[in-house]
């Protein structure tokens, strides 16, 4: 059986049955399928340049697909609330860890929608174990989400007809730098924790 490419699977969808195929990937991808959202939305631009795909329609679809999602996993949160409470409720770690999150939580969501997206699913676990307002959690979603879906989908559109070389690019260097970025978080809270323990 020959291995099955998902990102020729939806981009050959999108061609021929329009942005429908892009909101089944932006509704699937936050659930932890590992689908390559940065070169469909990147091929979406590009193909509603050349007149292929009603852009509006994509980006309109593409949003209310991914918020839906990413609202299933904060409610899975929300739902596990109560357990997460009964077993960790007590920890110190578990009150601060909470206590963080409702401090920056909103960067955090909005961050992991567009450049750390292997986060976004935990993210949502979190925001909705932890308690965190859903309407605060739905705006940075969908601030974060737009904001993916016009830096991919808008250098798709600027690019339509290097879409492809610049998707081979991204797909080579995207885990690399986002690698990068994680490390340079880590590095930055640890010099932080360090330098609240020894003022």
């Amino acid at each position: 059986m020959p291995d099955l490419n998902l990102s020729d699977l939806f981009l050959t969808g999108m061609t021929e049955y329009g942005v429908i195929i892009l909101g089944v990937a932006m509704l699937l991808a936050p659930l932890g399928i590992p689908i390559p959202l940065p070169i469909l939305a990147l091929a979406a631009g590009a193909f509603a340049r050349q007149g292929l795909l009603d852009g509006a329609a994509a980006l309109l679809l593409g949003l209310a697909a991914a918020a839906f999602s990413d609202s299933l996993g904060f409610g899975v949160g929300r739902f596990a609330r109560g357990w997460v409470e009964r077993r960790f409720g007590n920890s110190p770690t578990w009150q601060n860890a909470r206590q963080r999150f409702h401090r920056n939580g909103g960067l955090a969501i909005y961050i992991t929608r567009f450049l750390l997206t292997p986060l976004a699913l935990p993210t949502n676990l979190v925001a909705g174990g932890s308690g965190y307002p859903y309407r605060k959690f739905l705006f940075f979603d969908v601030s974060g989400i737009l904001t993916f879906l016009l830096i991919f989908g808008g250098m798709g559109y600027a690019f339509s007809h290097q879409w492809q070389m610049l998707g081979r690019l991204i797909g080579d260097y995207l885990g690399w730098i986002i690698g990068g970025l994680i490390v340079a978080g880590v590095i930055y809270w640890l010099l932080s924790r360090r330098r609240q323990s020894n003022p």
